[in-house]
């Protein structure tokens, strides 16, 4: 078919005017979802960094109190029971 008999659509001012403003309507939708994607995506980040930032902090926290045991356990050992050469406390004896 030659271009000169291609059919023509006659569509007045108005209706180009409402096509042209729904396909920028839709351009800027588009841009509006994607951009609010990225900040979703970007607060599941933050999320699993902030959780990731917490478990280690309980984690240090359960370290410390084992070592605090330990230094405990270790302080009390040596005031009850005497090393070599030492004196340690000893308990009345009972009658």
């Amino acid at each position: 078919m030659p271009e000169n008999d291609m059919p023509r659509h006659n569509i007045g001012e108005g209706d180009a005017w409402a096509a042209n403003i729904k396909r920028t309507y839709d351009e800027y939708q588009e841009l509006a979802l994607a951009k609010a994607r990225a900040a979703g995506e970007h607060s599941e980040q933050l999320m699993q960094l902030g959780i990731q930032a917490v478990a280690n902090c309980v984690q240090a926290c359960h370290m410390l109190t084992l070592q605090a045991i330990a230094h405990r356990d270790i302080a009390v050992d040596s005031t009850w029971v005497p090393g070599p050469g030492e004196e340690g406390i000893s308990m009345p004896e009972q009658k």
